[in-house]
């Protein structure tokens, strides 16, 4: 069943407490244009979070696991130079295992392509072909996201 939330339409949830979107990529301009791109559409209804570097996001987002602050969705890139979008994926699941993950990906139609193995062991929940249309990839597939999480 696809549930869509319409602006201003996430419902008040979990102790009113607004879901954290989670952000990281260590390519500037592809986390500020994810970061414009989510808080058109979901800025009223969720707190959007962002680091550009693995390791200082794995840090905050244990400090919201230990505050019990909810993560409902992690978007990470996978080529960052620290570690890959999907070992963060990996590590900040066991932080959240309600969270969602959506990983970024090169267009890569390879053998190396890291999306089926991910997939197939449960490591991320949807992909995310750089450059994104909004409309089309990130929105619908949050929205769902969203809906799932809140129920």
């Amino acid at each position: 069943m696809l549930i869509r939330l319409e602006p201003g339409g996430f419902p008040e949830t979990r102790d009113t407490v607004k879901p954290i979107l989670y952000l990281v990529a260590d390519d500037e301009r592809v986390l500020d244009a994810l970061q414009s791109d989510l808080a058109r559409r979901f800025a009223n209804d969720c707190r959007i979070e962002s680091s550009k570097s693995p390791a200082p996001a794995l840090r905050e987002l244990e400090d919201f696991a230990a505050a019990s602050e909810p993560v409902a969705l992690l978007i990470a890139d996978h080529g960052m130079g620290e570690m890959t979008g999907v070992e963060f994926l990996v590590q900040a699941h066991r932080l959240h295992p309600s969270a969602k993950r959506i990983l970024l990906i090169e267009r890569n139609y390879t053998a190396d392509n890291p999306i089926v193995p991910a997939m197939t062991l449960g490591q991320i929940d949807y992909h995310l072909v750089k450059p994104w249309s909004p409309d089309v990839g990130l929105i619908p597939a949050v929205s769902e996201f969203l809906a799932d999480w809140s129920e």
